[in-house]
């Protein structure tokens, strides 16, 4: 692919692709690595791709929903949040009755009748379209899906990882499920949803996909067919290693800390501005029906729908991924459905590597297999091994902000003591004291009493000896000035005081 057919739209390269190209996402992927490898993703459109193709795709997936009456195929999942960060972090676990003992399996059942009736009802000729091209709009419209996930009486659905009767065609000549993905010896051939064969989604409003990077450093490929946007967060490849650092920087439970693999069980999800924030870059990418996002290895990515949408996705691999596929860790073991492998063995006997290494590979152990595949051969793409290589990514340049802040004071006034607000009082006008105790209650109920006395606390009173700037121990008022006025002040006050109790 010539480059120069490329732009640049927001945070990523956007091209435009032939029929053929699609088929053969490897080849597609290796012509513009050169390109897109500081992002780790680009999105592509398919030049004969129209909006009818998307339409009859989500016919086709309404019929299959028909005749799915015992849910067979379709498996909502209501997402279940926990707070980490007050806006900023959450664990969510998507469930589906089984996986908690005590899940409500009335309710359980009731929104999986629902978010049947919503998809059976969708009028594919009525899609609202809401526009989040901006900066300043994806902030407002961030801000109201962060309410949404705190609001746990929220029901937040999503249909994940289907495997449809029959493969969704994406024009009348091409299709995901003839791609050419090379990941035919996986498991011994067999057919894993989502990694050798598509597998079809369905977001609702509010609904999220968690922190995560493909399974064995897999390229992957995604494809918006129908509906409202879907919002992308993106962490370049390089940057794998300093993600997985800064992880542990946030206040998550020791055990997901100790675990290496938590990222893989694909429980956390981020405010993007906290990554940011701590010193990592992040690519925003806003994917519309016709858009198809591509991801390099190792390429950690989380994001959200903004409404009822439609796409399919699954995963491949090219010439460039074999090295950075050598050295990745093999799929996580907690659950043994997880178990997923690419048995290299061969491949690295006939590189000369002794069983010794092989198996401290195998255990997990990549740096001795680094050092000697680099002395065989060298590494084409060093920015792209994976996690747990000798390859250092620069260390965040800040963590995370804390629970609460140190003190309130700040310079030319009074900041909230939480963490992750930015919410600040100038010390003119209305009373900061006062003010603060308002935003508090107003904008942080889950932890009220804990904020409120420290904003108290913040506010330590001062008599006319302690400085430029004191609140008069009788009326409250708050007053600066020379010290005989103040005292003047003061004394007046403490007269009308006596006054008032005398009469």
């Amino acid at each position: 692919m010539d480059g120069r057919q490329g732009k640049r739209i927001r945070d990523v390269m956007v091209f435009d692709i032939t029929e053929e190209e699609y088929q053969n996402p490897g080849k597609l992927i290796d012509s513009v690595q050169h390109l897109v490898e500081k992002e780790g993703a680009f999105v592509a459109r398919l030049t004969t791709w129209t909006p009818t193709d998307g339409k009859t795709n989500m016919e086709q997936v309404k019929e299959a929903l028909r005749k799915d009456v015992s849910f067979e195929l379709f498996h909502p999942d209501l997402l279940a949040r926990e707070t980490v960060i007050e806006k900023g972090a959450f664990y969510i676990d998507p469930l589906h009755g089984s996986t908690v003992p005590d899940m409500d399996t009335g309710k359980m059942g009731r929104l999986q009748r629902s978010v049947q009736k919503k998809i059976l009802n969708l009028n594919p000729e009525v899609v609202q379209g809401i526009s989040l091209d901006g900066a300043k709009e994806l902030d407002v419209f961030l801000e109201h899906l962060l309410s949404r996930l705190e609001d746990k009486t929220c029901d937040i659905m999503y249909v994940q990882n289907v495997s449809l009767p029959v493969p969704l065609q994406t024009t009348n000549n091409v299709s995901m499920a003839a791609m050419n993905h090379n990941l035919h010896s996986l498991n011994g051939g067999s057919k894993i949803k989502g990694i050798n064969m598509p597998s079809v989604y369905i977001g609702f409003e509010n609904s999220t996909f968690n922190c995560h990077y493909e399974e064995l450093s897999f390229c992957a490929v995604n494809r918006h067919i129908f509906g409202e946007a879907k919002v992308w967060f993106c962490i370049p490849p390089r940057f794998c290693n300093a993600f997985l650092q800064f992880m542990t920087t946030l206040p998550i439970m020791e055990i997901f800390k100790n675990l290496r693999c938590f990222i893989q069980h694909k429980l956390l999800w981020l405010d993007y501005r906290l990554v940011i924030q701590g010193g990592i870059p992040v690519s925003t990418i806003v994917q519309k029906p016709g858009d198809i996002v591509y991801l390099l290895p190792n390429t950690i990515h989380f994001g959200f729908n903004v409404g009822m949408n439609l796409n399919e996705a699954m995963n491949f691999v090219s010439e460039s991924w074999v090295l950075p596929g050598m050295l990745a860790s093999q799929r996580c073991k907690c659950k043994l459905e997880w178990n997923a492998f690419l048995d290299i063995t061969s491949t690295l006997v006939q590189m000369g590597a002794d069983m010794e290494l092989i198996n401290a590979w195998k255990a997990g152990h990549t740096k001795d297999i680094s050092d000697y595949l680099r002395e065989k051969a060298p590494l084409l793409h060093p920015d792209l091994c994976a996690a747990g290589s000798d390859y250092q990514a620069p260390p965040p340049k800040a963590s995370v902000a804390p629970a609460y802040k140190t003190s309130i004071k700040m310079k030319g006034g009074y900041q909230c003591p939480s963490g992750p607000c930015s919410h600040t009082k100038a010390y003119r006008g209305q009373g900061a004291k006062t003010a603060l105790l308002n935003h508090v209650r107003d904008a942080h109920k889950s932890d009220v009493v804990k904020l409120c006395a420290l904003v108290k606390a913040g506010f330590r009173k001062r008599t006319s000896d302690s400085g430029t700037h004191f609140e008069c121990q009788y009326c409250g008022e708050r007053l600066s000035g020379a010290k005989k006025r103040r005292k003047t002040h003061e004394e007046r006050c403490g007269r009308k005081q006596v006054e008032k109790m005398i009469n």
